[in-house]
């Protein structure tokens, strides 16, 4: 949709049009309701009218409604003239799971086939017309709708679809009238902008005007995401871009986002929406998305016929909508929230998001993002940068285990033969044939478990032809009538199988295959080892990117596996005051793997010493559980009188906020944190003021040597000659930095980061270092190191 504020001319496809106003269809994951094969229809067409009919005919017509004039265009799959009578012809074709066509499933197609033949009705100036519409419901049966009209009928009934349309077309002409010249003289909404958010600002505004990438670290603090948002909106205003996409995987992060929003909302107008996982926003917590039925879910009945109201209601009441705001409508509504936020972004400058909805083949945004859409104007916003290679690699990939498929055989065994069970029993025993490419690397251990690994390079085709037979036979099961005869894990089963399948269709020199045996289980992989091309792809479907966080060190790297080696690089300094920071670096003593035993009571000294020089709230932050835990019992045992918290494996929601809730501001004795690096703790969360006023920081991050970080490491190795750094370093020690800038959060922190490891004063980690942290006090024992620390708690 396309509007003109000159001539109120609204340019806008007539499927669009329809699909807007007249869909009454319910939510149902089981259906499918696309084209069919046109060739095939146009054969059988041009059997039945001969040469009179005419596949694939353009439309254009322009009507006058209500002060506005609707420029619409279409493509009619045929046009058949024969006896006097002519027939407009629409095809679709439903999935085979019902062969069932009500009112509400028909209701969109009927009124897109009758918009045709009122374009092609005054066009041709015919007093009456007829349209056909055909669904094919397989390779075999179809159902038809045929309909004759008057020219003047169909007037009447296109003025009333145009009326329906109106709201949106209002909202377009805000868009264009209201919200972009506003966004064009925008003011910065902050009473102060910081230098570093100057630069930031600056460098975004190159990168949108330049069409290109750019990669900013901007340290805690910073105020990146106004930082971000404003020259977007400015570019908004300029008409550089249409739309802003945020991204951010954090709940936290996407609510600051809002709230910067909210403040240019004040003087723009603009429109702003956080899209929350479907999970998560779900009234009736359906894990399953193919539960979104109408026999499962109330809300899904007649769904979408309820959503212009819906929509008319949220524009009308605010222009920042949160997951709250929007599940208060839909509920008020009986509509799904999450369909209804993704059908209230279209109507939105800034749409706040997770990044897997850009980058991700299974979830990313066809409305956006489809292929081929080449001239898309989005600018690309991408918080908390650094955890995009992680999910990228994880989105990419595949997995497959032997014991998942062998648990649900066991569980069907006595059902009726099947055909989803008949191609999982040849997928198990091809799996467990793999075994044979470990054979020559097969080891037995002492309890008599045989163990084995091995890497592949090309897969068989008969594997990628057993998991689309079963991804079919799943499909066909699921969108059947007996869906649910079957245990619940087949679908995530053929989840798995998909991605499986969609990983070996991405399969190339960035990709690896594995297999791994362990006693009867086999494990079959297929690992993204460089994502950089399919980032770069992903992109590369909006006009800019912006990439940042506080952690993009070094730059080079992230730049490079973003797929975006020649984009911008800025690094900016840390805007808070370098004295309320106390940095020591304990480099002699070594928590490399091999003397962990042995250091173990001298880190549990060096963190008493740490906690005892002032009373507060500490985290100390370690390479693994197992080292954690050996060091929190002797600190238990040698300092009883200290309260301690930990971090377990496994921790419900319930326990995630009391580990938290500890941390309170004001404490008048010590409390320390046991945590692990890289985990829940040691990024996303935010515990200002005297909340959390030191960390102590055990070991350089390094990553956990594996049979998988070995394949990174060679890979990097021949593609960049830098596969220890690649593979190990730099992953690990953005773990570092992060768990490093938990301590000062705002302008007014005060607090000390005690690094431990020899490593720290090795050449590589010293280049690694922040600007912020270069200034570390080397000390050499906890004698040392209380004397540093009693200075700077003595200072204010």
């Amino acid at each position: 949709m396309q509007f003109d504020p000159a001539s109120k001319k609204l340019r806008i496809d007539a499927a669009e049009l329809c699909h807007t106003v007249v869909n009454h269809a319910s939510i149902d994951r089981r259906a499918a309701h696309i084209r069919p094969d046109d060739g095939k229809v146009d054969e059988l067409l041009e059997h039945q009218y001969g040469t009179n009919y005419h596949p694939k005919q353009e439309l254009c017509r322009t009507v006058s409604r209500g002060g506005l004039f609707y420029e619409i265009h279409a493509t009619a799959d045929g046009i058949a003239r024969a006896s006097g009578k002519t027939t407009v012809c629409v095809n679709r074709l439903f999935g085979d799971y019902t062969s069932k066509l009500d009112a509400d499933r028909t209701a969109e197609t009927v009124a897109f086939a009758a918009l045709l033949a009122y374009m092609v009705a005054e066009s041709e100036m015919l007093g009456t017309i007829a349209f056909r519409i055909t669904f094919f419901h397989n390779s075999r049966d179809k159902s038809v709708i045929e309909k004759s009209f008057s020219r003047r009928e169909l007037a009447e009934a296109v003025g009333r679809l145009l009326d329906l349309h109106r709201p949106f077309a209002a909202l377009e002409a805000e868009r264009l009238c209201v919200r972009i010249p506003n966004c064009k003289t925008l003011t910065f909404p902050y009473p102060e902008m910081r230098p570093q958010q100057r630069d930031f600002i600056v460098e975004t505004l190159r990168a949108i005007g330049s069409g290109k990438k750019a990669l900013v670290e901007a340290p805690t603090g910073t105020g990146k995401t106004a930082a971000a948002l404003y020259p977007a909106l400015r570019a908004l205003g300029a008409g550089m871009i249409d739309k802003i996409f945020y991204f951010t995987s954090k709940n936290t992060t996407a609510l600051a986002a809002l709230d910067a929003a909210r403040k240019m909302s004040d003087k723009t107008g603009i429109r702003a929406v956080h899209i929350t996982a479907k999970e998560r926003i779900c009234p009736v917590k359906l894990r399953d998305p193919m539960k979104c039925t109408p026999e499962v879910c109330p809300r899904a009945k007649g769904h979408f016929g309820r959503v212009p109201d819906a929509i008319a209601d949220l524009v009308g009441a605010a222009r920042i909508y949160d997951a709250d705001t929007i599940a208060d409508i839909a509920g008020k509504h009986s509509v799904c929230p999450y369909e209804l936020s993704l059908d209230l972004s279209e109507a939105c400058d800034l749409i706040i998001c997770d990044c897997n909805y850009l980058i991700d083949e299974a979830a990313y945004f066809r409305r956006y993002f489809e292929p081929g859409a080449s001239d898309a104007r989005y600018v690309f916003l991408f918080d908390e940068a650094h955890n995009l290679l992680d999910r990228a690699k994880a989105c990419y990939g595949g997995e497959l285990r032997r014991s998942e498929i062998r648990r649900f055989l066991d569980e069907t065994r006595t059902a009726p033969k099947n055909a989803v069970c008949d191609a999982l029993t040849d997928l198990d025993f091809y799996i467990d044939s793999m075994r044979e490419l470990c054979a020559d690397n097969l080891e037995e251990d002492a309890g008599g478990t045989v163990h084995g690994f091995t890497t592949v390079h090309s897969f068989d085709k008969q594997l990628y032809d057993l998991l689309v037979a079963f991804d079919r036979a799943a499909s066909k099961y699921i969108r059947s009538p007996l869906c649910g005869n079957l245990p619940d894990s087949l679908h995530m089963l053929a989840d798995k199988a998909k991605k499986y399948i969609t990983a070996m269709e991405l399969f190339d020199r960035a990709f690896v295959g594995t297999v791994t045996v362990h006693g009867e289980e086999v494990i079959t992989k297929v690992i993204c080892i460089d994502p950089s091309e399919l980032l770069a792809k992903k992109t590369a479907r909006g006009r800019a990117t912006v990439f940042f966080s506080a952690t993009l060190t070094p730059l080079d790297y992230y730049a490079t596996l973003y797929g975006a080696p020649d984009a911008a690089k800025l690094k900016l300094d840390c805007p808070y005051d370098p004295a309320n920071l106390c940095v020591c670096i304990m480099d002699k003593l070594s928590v490399r793997y091999q003397y962990r035993s042995q250091s173990a009571a001298a880190v549990a000294d060096a963190i008493m010493q740490t906690v005892s020089r002032r009373d507060g709230n500490y985290m100390v932050y370690f390479p693994s559980y197992a080292y954690m835990t050996e060091v929190q019992t002797l600190f238990k045992y040698k300092y009883p009188h200290i309260r301690t918290v930990v971090q377990a494996k496994e921790m419900s929601e319930y326990a995630r906020r009391g580990f938290l809730d500890a941390f309170r501001a004001g404490a008048r004795t010590a409390l320390v944190g046991f945590s692990v690096l890289g985990g829940i703790y040691s990024e996303g969360i935010d515990l200002v003021g005297d909340r959390l006023i030191g960390s102590v920081i055990v070991g350089v991050g390094l990553v956990q040597p594996s049979d998988e970080n070995e394949i990174l490491r060679e890979y990097y190795d021949d593609k960049y000659e830098a596969g220890r750094e690649y593979a190990y370093i730099y992953p690990g020690f953005n773990r570092v930095l992060q768990a490093a800038g938990r301590v000062i959060r705002t302008e007014t922190d005060r607090g000390v980061i005690v690094f431990i490891d020899e490593r720290y004063a090795e050449p590589t980690y010293k280049e690694l270092m922040p600007a912020q942290y270069r200034t570390a006090k080397f000390v050499g024992d906890t004698q040392s190191l209380t004397a540093v620390l009693d200075r700077f708690w003595a200072d204010k």
